[in-house]
């Protein structure tokens, strides 16, 4: 085979690197490093570059990273389309709301009965006065525990 070019010998250089060309290409690259400076520094910086690759640290990632990843790629395989995804987040969205509605509902009919019995037990004790004291405040306490 002729004399390697330039283009050909960077485009090399990874797979040499790993040890993954064939033995012809391994000796036309290192024939072709031998008179190529700009080839010879490329060649150094990738193995520093894979060297340092190498001594950082494995890092473990996150249980939501992890999750994460696999929706998405669930998503992109197909096997949940997105609008099956969508559907699921609105049915979510109606439950939450529906939820919501019901648990405002419960407080504000409570929070109703309980003027209701204030009103019943004034008007029961002949006492409308707006005015409570500590006697009132003690005697509504106590009616509102009899379960009158």
């Amino acid at each position: 085979m002729g004399i390697m070019q330039c283009k050909e010998a960077k485009r090399l250089i990874s797979s040499y690197i790993d040890g993954e060309i064939s033995p012809d290409k391994r000796r036309d690259l290192e024939g072709h490093l031998l008179i190529c400076s700009d080839c010879r520094r490329e060649l150094e910086m990738m193995e520093k570059i894979v060297k340092l690759i190498h001594e950082l640290p494995e890092i473990e990632p996150s249980e939501e990273l992890s999750d994460k990843i696999w929706v998405k790629y669930a998503l992109e395989k197909g096997d949940v389309s997105k609008s099956t995804f969508r559907k699921f987040l609105l049915i979510l969205g109606f439950v939450a709301f529906f939820g919501a509605i019901i648990f405002f509902a419960q407080n504000y009919f409570k929070s109703q009965s309980f003027d209701k019995d204030i009103y019943s037990y004034y008007n029961f004790h002949g006492k409308m006065s707006t005015s409570i004291n500590e006697n009132t405040l003690v005697d509504l306490v106590l009616y509102q525990y009899s379960g009158k």
